[in-house]
């Protein structure tokens, strides 16, 4: 038994992070220091779509996890997204001009200015280089759009992936996976044969929010695993009213598809479903307070020690930690609140002196 946790330990991970705005985000991050506490972040390649790729794109540029953990909790990631129309506009816009086309809409409420020129200042214009990262976009038809270190491709269901142009700047890239139709402008790239590319967010395309086959596309033979993270559709008043908005605007064009358990037989690797319900933050809500941040971080870092139990990736030792440690922020929580006191200050210290966290 010993020697069989001791081989899976030393496997190379494809990580892969589904959507869901600042709920996906968070959560992968508390997936990325699950696995880092744990020793399991060995990686062949990361990757994936929407707000799950930002923690990923950081890291594999060569931001250690604190310095992620820091952007995340102490930004007020209002301040990267510009208002820019109403929704009414936006909508009234649409449904003149492009619902008959059966198009998305080539209008949204905020613009992403700022955020791709706060990705810049930490990505430095160069694609991620420490890890093997990739992240994905849709076309206006639906088409995937793959960002990688060694170009732009493209692919239409039932076909191949095919080159079209050389590789985007990283933060075009992610702002494009992002781009959640008639919240945020449609972002746009210049094509080499001319013309020019609308992309929206990467959650459109056939495969929904679970773009697994990127991984098989790569033929990444050097991975053993696909560890895939998924916080699934949100179910709140908000959100319910969002879909029911844009299901009579684009017919659900706008929506993306939540698909079900994937399975392992079309991958030739075993799949490590980490499915966290995040409750503490909404996809949408970008002035989120500290305190509710952390909270969505560890809900994804609780489902990952879950599921890699599940996997039966973790020894005995290793899921006892875990439980420890979670029961431990449980009891801290509550007695913060009984006492009126920082929950984010004192959870901070608590993981430094347990090891997930540096400083």
């Amino acid at each position: 038994m010993s020697a069989q946790i001791s081989q899976q330990a030393d496997e190379k991970l494809h990580l892969v992070a589904g959507s869901g705005g600042c709920r996906a985000m968070l959560a992968n991050l508390g997936m990325l220091l699950a696995l880092n506490w744990l020793g399991k972040l060995k990686v062949a390649s990361m990757g994936g779509i929407s707000g799950g790729a930002i923690p990923f794109c950081l890291y594999a540029a060569g931001l250690s996890l604190e310095e992620i953990v820091d952007c995340a909790i102490g930004l007020d990631f209002e301040t990267l997204v510009r208002p820019q129309e109403k929704l009414s506009s936006v909508l009234k816009t649409h449904y003149q001009a492009g619902r008959r086309k059966g198009r998305l809409p080539g209008k949204g409420i905020y613009s992403m200015e700022n955020f791709a020129k706060w990705l810049e200042t930490r990505l430095k214009g160069e694609w991620p280089r420490r890890e093997l990262f990739w992240t994905m976009a849709t076309d206006d038809n639906g088409a995937q759009v793959l960002f990688t270190e060694n170009g732009m491709f493209k692919r239409i269901q039932g076909e191949a992936f095919q080159q079209i142009a050389a590789p985007a700047r990283p933060e075009s890239a992610i702002c494009a996976s992002c781009t959640v139709p008639g919240f945020f402008i449609p972002i746009n790239l210049p094509l080499p044969t001319g013309g020019q590319l609308q992309l929206y967010d990467g959650a459109l395309s056939f495969e929904g929010t679970r773009p697994l086959s990127v991984v098989d596309f790569f033929a990444f033979k050097q991975g053993t695993r696909l560890v895939f993270c998924d916080v699934g559709a949100e179910r709140n008043n908000y959100d319910r009213l969002y879909n029911s908005i844009w299901r009579i605007i684009c017919g659900g064009r706008c929506l993306p598809s939540y698909k079900a358990k994937t399975g392992e037989k079309n991958f030739g690797m075993p799949v490590v479903e980490i499915l966290p319900t995040v409750t503490a933050v909404r996809s949408f809500e970008f002035s989120a307070p500290a305190s509710r941040k952390w909270k969505a971080i560890l809900e994804g870092f609780a489902a990952t020690t879950q599921a890699l139990t599940r996997s039966g990736l973790l020894s005995l030792e290793e899921t006892m930690q875990a439980r420890g440690l979670l029961q431990e922020v449980e009891h801290l929580e509550k007695a913060c609140q009984e006492e009126r006191l920082d929950f984010s200050v004192k959870l901070r210290a608590l993981l430094i002196l347990r090891g997930v966290l540096k400083s």
